[in-house]
């Protein structure tokens, strides 16, 4: 099912309420995609049971200039649940020679830029490629443990979150039929209370603040010019 369909029903019971509002297919599309943003986000904190997982294969390994630390960038926005909890997993096969077969993927363990100065004090903790580390900063996952092997990919599965600016009318929607029906009324509740927002309460965007200290009854005069001053004093 495509967005189009999803959110046609909403956007006709509104134009049919509101027929002197101007609502468009992709005002409805916003309010729509911000409610199912927030129930997938509220479903995956509740119970991360597989729902909202993507799966990455051979994202690419990039190598700092400045600090020589390996990293690789996030594909998509994800959630900011705790403890990065938005990412998943991140793994990599392990190759011990051309000869071996790979051993079982290596799951890297998440930790932060301050615990892994720790880590690198205790022989049982310390990062490497049978026992890797990442942490993430902003858009960036620094990787360590693999610093002295030859990684040029890894394996990730993250939680995505919907990217309004990229959303369209006619892509599918990746959202769950039974989820959907607690969505759309939430939809049209919004869109009935953005169209009885009063006039005067919103915002265009000017600065009318000059003119509501103004006071209504008698206008306040311009001080006189210096002319204006010698005649004043003439005249009397």
């Amino acid at each position: 099912m495509k967005w189009r369909e999803v959110i046609l029903s909403t956007w006709t019971d509104l134009k049919s309420n509101f027929k002197d509002a101007d609502i468009q297919l992709y005002q409805v599309l916003y309010w729509t995609v911000t409610v199912c943003d927030r129930l997938k986000s509220q479903h995956i904190a509740k119970a991360p049971d597989g729902f909202g997982l993507h799966e990455f294969d051979r994202i690419p390994v990039h190598i700092e200039n400045y600090s020589n630390r390996k990293y690789f960038e996030l594909p998509e926005v994800v959630y900011d649940f705790p403890d990065d909890k938005g990412l998943d997993f991140v793994s990599y096969d392990y190759y011990v020679d051309e000869c071996n077969p790979p051993f079982t993927s290596v799951t890297f363990t998440r930790t932060s830029p301050t615990k892994a100065r720790r880590l690198y004090y205790n022989e049982e903790e310390k990062p490497k490629p049978q026992n890797p580390y990442w942490y993430r900063i902003k858009d960036k996952v620094y990787l360590l443990g693999v610093e002295n092997i030859d990684l040029l990919t890894v394996d990730i599965g993250l939680y995505g979150a919907f990217n309004i600016r990229n959303v369209r009318l006619d892509d599918e929607c990746e959202f769950p039929q039974e989820l959907l029906a607690v969505a759309i009324p939430q939809v049209y509740s919004l869109g009935r209370w953005t169209m009885q927002v009063p006039k005067d309460l919103e915002n265009s965007g000017s600065d009318n603040r000059a003119e509501q200290q103004q006071p209504k009854g008698k206008q306040q005069q311009a001080p006189p010019q210096p002319q204006e001053q010698q005649e004043q004093q003439e005249q009397q």
